[in-house]
């Protein structure tokens, strides 16, 4: 087997044994740094599978690149940020980068593309993959593969560098007419404009095998080892290697308008902002949220994914390495928290979970339907959780997660290493899963249960005398309770050492080889919750302050600098969680004015603004201008114009203490009797208006007519605007409304039509409004657009009130 395949295998099989070795017993990563935020969740310690990193939001995004363990995403400002690994430097964006346009991720370099056509490169440089050739300029795509990378140039062909192994940087003769690239392990890909694929390099799992039929393309993607393609017609096809399934393209996949392949798996999205996502070996990077939508952009990464929606923050799905986070939804309405061996669960206030961190045994698979939960556990492999009807749920390896049949009544829930318990209302205690040691085997005369903890192979109930009672394996002296412990109110344990926080805020300890004790610092009081890591403690105390004992090979003690309002705390194999209270202050309310509204003048039009919100649901009091110099007040008021025209109707709403921003909305006032508007003509259209092809400029001409009926509040009428140059025929097919303005001249109405007999991409008519003026000089205006979920989208505006080159504008007002 030659080297460079070799490593990928090499790399597969460590990443695969590294998932499934128990992290507390390895403690092969590096501890993570935590940062406290305002309110939320905050974690520390062993980081492997991703544990400890409850995302924070990135924002004002418009690009992301995903690569082996780190990731890119490209700021609207176009500064870069990076994430996760950075052995090589790979995730600190050089010092002064701007004016970024595109960014591309490889194995441990980057490339940024910026908006005068250069280069930026860094990362690992040994094979000279982040050092462009000197004086690389007119480049319009970039793409950084394992250990080489790709340009394309603005006249079509493809420049190459780095690790050229495979011959993946040997450019094929007579390459031209490129419009994408894409680098893959050992293989390149690119793009001609005539919708064919040109691939060159490493074929050792075919990539290099392109379909010979494969016509229309409009995209490509590479992985190490795959290869995606994406037709006109909304169709995916892929090639090359299938070892995970990511070849295997969905049979009913239609409507995609992007592509990404990863290491593992593979990604569509759709035209409908959805994603879908095939192959993997099961860390959850090819499978997105079901309720996930508005994606605008994706891109695959090892083992996880990125998606980027049209807000601007980023979705991370699938496992973690390199302190790459795993999906956490939100952070704010989290009541507790639990967390298991490689894995963390939070419970928030809508009774649903969310959970991250090692996956390998499903642990965080949480269960679609899963509602109502009141109380959450997080075992060595396995979750749990309890529901609001007394019923338990779990999600892992079987047996262990499968409670008794007809168990009921539930109240408390604990999952050790192996195996789970059940408090029930009647005081006594149900045990499941592994029994090896007993652990499982509860005493025949326990009752007046009211707590329980689950250790590796034993368990600890309290009762409501104060007393804990222990049972299963004693190793470490785990189960020798105290003689004489009593006035206890809350248990902990875990792999060798067991806690009772006594009513008097004091702990007790005992097992770590009989010396748990000692280990407790001195003095310890006002604690009022504990929990047990695999070798270290935590106690939470009355001023919401943490303390830590114990183990530190992996920061567990570690807390994090200013760490305070601490409300929970949960410790791991390795790893802490802690909630904290969330500050409440007062936010500004949003306005809603409602609208746009419609009404002929001197007559009543009603106004509403009850859409207005409050983040605490304040009472709002609500401030109108209408943009006439008139005011209102009121969720609903009532406003008569005197005169036609179109107004901004503005609304700021107020909690008590602060208002809103001002929010407008238009007013259409028109006169039936003012009379209508005719015209027709040229003019010279600027560049920038065909919204197309903005270098386009020349004469386009237009004809139209408005009116109303007389006796009715319809306009009537036809409107044409041809611009021929750019190939396009506007022609009106029904109008909304028409305002003549008596005493100025002008005209402006609004309708719908048909581009060169067409409808719009949704199936629906254009949208058009026209201003007009008869004066010296005739002007004329015209824009037209369309509509969907994201917004407006412009096809034509000449922008301004534009002179005539040739014709008339008549407005005839009434007499």
């Amino acid at each position: 087997m030659n080297k460079r395949i070799f490593s990928i295998h090499l790399f597969r099989i460590l990443m695969i044994a590294m998932l499934v070795i128990p992290l507390a017993m390895g403690a092969i990563s590096s501890p993570a740094k935590a940062s406290v935020a305002e309110g939320g969740v905050v974690a520390w310690g062993n980081n492997w599978s991703g544990q400890t990193i409850v995302p924070e939001g990135l924002e004002n995004i418009v690009a992301i690149s995903a690569a082996f363990s780190h990731d890119l995403a490209l700021k609207s400002d176009g500064t870069v940020v990076g994430w996760g690994d950075s052995y090589y430097d790979q995730a600190i964006a050089p010092p002064g980068l701007t004016d970024v346009i595109a960014i591309s991720a490889g194995a441990s370099h980057n490339l940024a593309l910026k908006s005068d056509g250069t280069v930026v490169g860094w990362g690992e440089n040994f094979d000279g993959q982040a050092t462009p050739p000197a004086g690389l300029t007119g480049v319009t795509a970039i793409s950084a593969g394992y250990e080489f990378s790709l340009a394309l140039k603005d006249d079509g062909t493809v420049v190459a560098w780095g690790d050229n192994y495979y011959g993946q940087t040997n450019i094929p003769d007579g390459l031209t007419s490129v419009v994408a690239i894409a680098a893959g392990a050992g293989h390149s890909l690119a793009l001609q404009a005539d919708g064919t694929v040109v691939a060159w390099g490493s074929d050792n799992y075919g990539e290099l095998i392109v379909p010979a039929d494969l016509m229309g393309v409009t995209a490509i993607a590479a992985g190490p080892n795959h290869d995606l393609a994406l037709k006109s017609d909304g169709t995916v096809v892929a090639w090359g290697d299938n070892d995970f399934e990511q070849i295997n393209v969905p049979t009913d996949l239609t409507d995609v308008v992007a592509i990404a392949a990863g290491c593992y798996q593979s990604l569509a999205l759709k035209s409908d902002g959805t994603v879908v996502g095939w192959g993997g070996y099961g860390s959850g990077e090819s499978s997105p949220p079901d309720v996930l939508a508005d994606v605008i952009a994706i891109s695959a990464g090892e083992s996880h994914s990125l998606l980027l929606k049209s807000d601007g923050t980023v979705v991370l799905i699938g496992s973690t390495t390199h302190g790459i986070p795993n999906l956490v939804s939100a952070k704010t309405g989290v009541i507790a928290i639990a967390t298991g061996q490689g894995h963390s669960l939070a419970l928030k206030n809508d009774g649903t979970v969310i959970g991250w961190g090692s996956n390998v045994y499903g642990e965080t698979d949480i269960p679609a339907d899963l509602t109502d939960v009141v109380a959450i556990a997080a075992g060595g492999i396995h979750s749990l959780a309890l529901k609001s009807d007394g019923t338990v749920v779990g999600w892992g390896p079987g047996g262990v997660t499968s409670g008794p049949a007809g168990l009921t009544g539930v109240t408390a829930i604990a999952a050790g290493y192996h195996h789970s318990l059940a408090l029930k209302s009647d005081g006594t205690v149900v045990g499941w899963g592994n029994n090896y040691s007993g652990q499982i085997d509860v005493p025949s005369d326990l009752t007046n249960v009211i707590a329980i903890a689950a250790g590796l192979y034993h368990s600890l109930a309290l009762k409501s005398d104060g007393t804990v009672v222990a049972w299963g394996t004693n190793y470490n002296g785990v189960t020798d309770v105290p003689a004489g412990l009593t006035d206890v109110v809350a248990i902990a344990t875990n792999f060798i050492q067991s806690l009772a926080l006594k009513s008097d805020g004091t702990v007790v300890a005992w097992g770590w080889y009989g010396n748990a004790q000692s280990r407790v610092p001195p003095g310890l009081n006002d604690v009022i919750a504990i929990a047990e890591g695999y070798d270290h403690s935590l106690a939470l105390k009355s001023d919401g302050t943490v303390v830590a004992w114990g183990d530190n090979l992996n920061g567990e003690l570690d807390i994090p600098a200013g760490l305070t309002n601490v409300i929970a705390i949960a410790a791991g194999w390795g790893h802490n969680l802690a909630l904290v209270q969330q500050e409440t202050s007062n936010l500004a309310p949003t306005a809603n004015p409602g609208g746009p509204y419609l009404g002929a003048i001197n007559t009543a039009i009603p106004f509403d603004g009850s859409l207005s919100s409050d983040p605490e649901s304040d009472p709002l009091s609500y401030t109108w201008s209408f943009g006439d110099g008139s005011t209102g007040s009121g969720a609903t008021s009532v406003h008569t114009y005197t005169a036609t025209g179109l107004y901004n109707a503005c609304l700021t709403v107020n909690d008590g203490s602060l208002d809103s921003a001002s929010v407008c909305t238009l007013a259409v006032v028109y006169d039936p009797s003012a009379g209508f508007v005719t015209g027709g003509g040229w003019i010279d259209s600027p560049a920038g208006a065909y919204k197309a092809n903005e270098s386009l400029s020349g004469k386009a001409t237009f004809g139209f007519m408005a009116k109303y009926q007389k006796g009715t509040n319809f306009p009537t009428g036809n409107t044409a605007f041809q611009f021929d140059l750019a190939g396009m025929a506007f022609t009106s097919q029904s109008y909304e409304w028409l305002v003549v303005n008596q005493g100025s001249s002008n005209a402006q109405f609004k309708g719908s039509g048909l581009i060169n007999g067409a409808a719009d991409p949704n199936g629906n008519a254009y949208k058009f409004m026209l201003w007009a003026t008869d004066g010296a000089p005739d002007t004329f205006r015209i824009r037209i657009w369309w509509e969907d979920a994201a917004g407006e989208h412009d096809v034509y505006d000449n922008g301004a009130a534009q002179a005539i080159g040739a014709g008339n504008i008549v407005v005839h007002t009434s007499k």
